[in-house]
């Protein structure tokens, strides 16, 4: 089942809100408006991506139930943090580390249209599609059950990018936090939506490059680092590219930069 746009718009809302509120709570004062909503970006996934988890291990990864969670996640960060102070300034220097990230997002705005293949990016799109389709991030296969009733399976084997568990649990082999950030996006946007996560999270983190040049070396060098990064040939390529490479990044710079 796909959402339709008013329900896209809502899912986006509601997965922001919480790290909206959240960011503002750790704010400092002397904040430029880039570095605001970089942190409330980074705060908005670290409290989606266990969210997501939960309704995927569930098997409770759909429209109805992402937004009644992410609406009572929203609405605990407001009750808890809405009196906080916030603390944000604007500059010229926030348009231009924002310009850096809307130039990194127009470089990668053309995805690699990868469905299905071997390697680790067909494990991702496979396991995402499924999880967007079915909700559920463990499959149980009957076929491998069948199998096993006369070839025993040790439990924990590894096949290409998937272990069997039992008779026919099959779970992926990797981190499931690129598995459903690509599933929301299948869910929201069907095929493209799920192409488009990966240039997204490769374009942020170029303004979380600049923060952490621009503290460690001054606002000159942090610009021209994040330009660098923003233009290197694997910067361009694993942005374009489904995989967990970028996703990674975005995770860990974030703790660094804003």
């Amino acid at each position: 089942m796909r959402t339709t746009l008013i329900e896209a718009v809502v899912i986006l809302v509601l997965v922001y809100f919480p790290g909206h509120f959240l960011g503002a709570g750790l704010a400092r004062k002397g904040d430029g408006l880039a570095e605001s909503l970089l942190l409330r970006l980074a705060c908005c996934t670290a409290v989606a991506t266990p969210v997501l988890l939960v309704l995927a291990l569930l098997g409770s990864f759909e429209i109805a139930f992402v937004l009644i969670s992410f609406g009572v996640c929203a609405g605990l960060a407001w009750l808890i943090l809405r009196k906080r102070e916030r603390y944000m300034q604007a500059g010229w220097w926030d348009l231009v580390v924002l310009g850096v990230v809307a130039g990194g997002l127009a470089l990668y705005a053309h995805p690699a249209e990868y469905v299905l293949k071997d390697r680790d990016p067909g494990v991702y799109t496979t396991v995402a599609a499924k999880l967007a389709r079915t909700g559920e991030l463990i499959s149980y296969d009957p076929l491998v059950a069948a199998v096993s009733s006369f070839h025993s399976l040790e439990y924990g084997t590894k096949h290409p990018g998937f272990y069997i568990l039992g008779e026919d649990m099959i779970a992926p082999q990797f981190f499931p936090g690129p598995f459903l950030w690509m599933g929301l996006g299948d869910l929201i946007g069907g095929e493209w939506g799920f192409f488009y996560v990966v240039p997204v999270f490769g374009a942020i983190p170029l303004g979380s490059a600049f923060m952490l040049g621009e503290e460690l070396f001054g606002r000159c060098a942090g610009l021209v680092g994040a330009a660098l990064l923003a233009v290197g040939y694997t910067q361009v390529w694993w942005s374009r590219y489904p995989s967990s490479e970028v996703i990674t990044q975005f995770l860990s710079l974030p703790g660094y930069g804003p």
